[in-house]
């Protein structure tokens, strides 16, 4: 509870009350649970001030020194605190909802699971604050200074963070649906596992950023400076992505279907961006199947002890031969009728690799690709494993190669020019004859 005299000193006005803290600078004011709402004290003095649960709803306290003082579970909601120092002030579970601390100075303050909802802190400094599973929903921090941030499980959903400063940020699990980030400076931020569904990211600069299991579906980057980056496991369903920085980024694993259908991942958001469009247009993918195609269709159920098998094959096809793998995942059951999607992922690759190591591999997929679309298919197959019944069936087609057994991940690696070549070989021999006369091989010929 408040100190009586605390409150009587208090009660004398803003100048009496300053006077006093100058005259007694070794008191620490005790105003916890005090009821103090509506209280108007521009430029009071409670750096120190014990405020813990008191009641500063509707308060005016612009420019006032706050530094150091513990307003843990204080009601500040729609106060006025605009060039307040609140720096290294501790806010934890406090309420600010519709507060307004624009060009507040916020340094090093701890306001771990404090409700900041509408709140405006447009121009404020936040630098090295701790917000761990603040609810900054709506918030207004545009301009604002929150590099060394702590905001991991923030929610920051329709947020205006344009223009801040979140160098260094940790915004880890951070919610930041439809958030504003345009043109903000998350240089060397770590957002992974954060949700940016529908966030505008637009001329932001995430250089050196970690995106590390990020959602990003229906994000906007227009302009997005991404250069050594780490954009790895993110999903990327619906993104909007134009003239993207992305020197020396490292990019892998990004699935562009939604989370409730076979998980389909590229390790390019451009490439990404690319082919959902020809995936679900079906006059721009038939443009496109009558051209040239770097794209590889690697099909398999990649389980956890598969995933080695995949990361060589991507890695080398793309780092070794400038392919571009394209992974379809068939772990996990789909809802959906895949014919389609096989349809148009056939026309976008030049051949296909499809591990059929489990029993239970592709058999299904393959069996629907390969009587009805002519590509090169190479099937690979760990020694040891057996291989479905039926598989022996699909051999009579001219377009699939034999399978190719291996023991080690290296043995693929090493085994991948020959398996490349054999593909380009059966390209040429199915080729239609108006096509041989030195096109680019394009790798899909179409329907049987």
């Amino acid at each position: 509870m408040a100190d009586s005299r605390d409150l009587e000193q208090l009660a004398k006005g803003t100048d009496t009350w300053n006077k006093w803290r100058r005259d007694n600078p070794d008191h620490q004011p005790d105003l916890r649970e005090a009821k103090l709402r509506g209280l108007k004290s521009q430029g009071i003095d409670f750096s120190d001030t014990l405020l813990s649960g008191a009641d500063l709803s509707g308060a005016d306290l612009s420019e006032a020194a706050l530094r150091l003082a513990d307003l843990s579970r204080a009601q500040l909601s729609d106060a006025v605190l605009r060039a307040a120092d609140l720096s290294n002030a501790e806010l934890s579970d406090a309420d600010l909802s519709g507060a307004n601390l624009g060009r507040a100075n916020l340094t090093g303050a701890k306001l771990s699971f404090a409700t900041m909802v509408g709140t405006q802190l447009s121009r404020a400094s936040l630098q090295g604050a701790i917000m761990t599973s603040a609810n900054l929903t709506r918030a207004c921090l545009h301009d604002s200074d929150l590099s060394y941030a702590n905001l991991k499980d923030a929610l920051l959903g329709e947020a205006d963070l344009t223009r801040a400063n979140l160098q260094h940020a940790n915004l880890k699990q951070a919610g930041l649906t439809r958030a504003d980030l345009s043109q903000a400076n998350l240089h060397q931020s770590s957002l992974k596992q954060a949700y940016l569904a529908e966030a505008n990211l637009s001329q932001s600069r995430f250089t050196e950023a970690e995106l590390i299991s990020t959602c990003l579906e229906r994000a906007l980057l227009l302009e997005t400076d991404l250069r050594r980056a780490k954009i790895q496991d993110c999903k990327v369903y619906g993104i909007s992505a134009w003239k993207l920085l992305l020197n020396g980024a490292t990019q892998a694993r990004l699935q562009i279907t939604p989370s409730d259908e076979t998980k389909l991942t590229v390790d390019s958001i451009e490439v990404a961006q690319f082919i959902y469009l020809m995936l679900s247009n079906e006059k721009i993918s038939d443009i496109f199947n009558a051209t040239d195609t770097k794209g590889v269709l690697l099909l398999g159920r990649f389980s956890e002890e598969r995933k080695e098998v995949l990361e060589a094959l991507r890695n080398a096809l793309r780092a070794r031969y400038n392919l571009v793998p394209i992974v379809f995942d068939f772990d996990r059951p789909t809802r959906s009728n895949l014919s389609e999607t096989i349809t148009r992922l056939a026309g976008l690759s030049r051949f296909i690799i499809a591990d059929i190591t489990e029993p239970r591999a592709v058999p299904a997929e393959l069996q629907r690709i390969v009587p009805n679309y002519r590509i090169p298919t190479i099937p690979i197959r760990q020694s040891g494993k057996r291989t479905y019944a039926l598989f022996n069936d699909l051999l009579s087609y001219h377009w699939v190669a034999e399978e190719f057994p291996y023991n080690t991940v290296q043995d693929v690696e090493d085994a991948l020019p020959s398996l490349i070549q054999k593909a380009e070989e059966i390209a040429e021999r199915i080729r239609p004859d108006s096509d041989r006369g030195g096109r680019p091989t394009n790798g899909s010929y179409g329907p049987v």
